[in-house]
């Protein structure tokens, strides 16, 4: 892995896993512990959408990597195939997260705060998805 992209791996990595750690830690909003549990929807449709934000950046680096052309000699011989199926695995987490998000989005379905949520979603699922259809070609 390159030193450019361990970095942008790291930075989107760390402030994720440390606010989940927080958050499993953390008590409820009644005392109870379990604070992750027992999230508000809306706090829950906000992570959601911060970690979507998170994989779609990561899915985007590494699609520029891609289209450099970098020459094969500066790249193991792995490096490609390595990169494809990060793509697909980022691909794969955004539509499980819209998933998520349209659960919701019925859960609340006056709420057009929702409704623009999941189709949001929907869209980002599905240029993530071109995108891994693409590079797997």
């Amino acid at each position: 892995m390159r030193p450019r992209t361990t970095i942008l791996l790291v930075s989107t990595l760390v402030p994720l896993l440390a606010c989940h750690k927080a958050r499993e830690s953390a008590p409820a909003a009644d005392g109870a512990p379990g604070g992750a549990a027992a999230t508000a929807p809306q706090d829950e449709l906000g992570v959601l959408q911060q970690r979507v934000a998170g994989y779609r950046a990561e899915l985007e680096s590494a699609r520029a990597d891609q289209g450099k052309g970098e020459a094969a000699s500066t790249l193991p011989e792995d490096a490609p195939a390595a990169r494809c199926s990060r793509v697909c695995d980022l691909s794969a987490s955004i539509c499980d997260l819209s998933d998520r998000i349209c659960e919701l989005a019925e859960e609340h379905g006056d709420e057009s705060r929702y409704v623009d949520a999941c189709s949001e979603g929907r869209d980002d699922c599905q240029h993530a998805t071109e995108a891994c259809n693409a590079c797997s070609s």
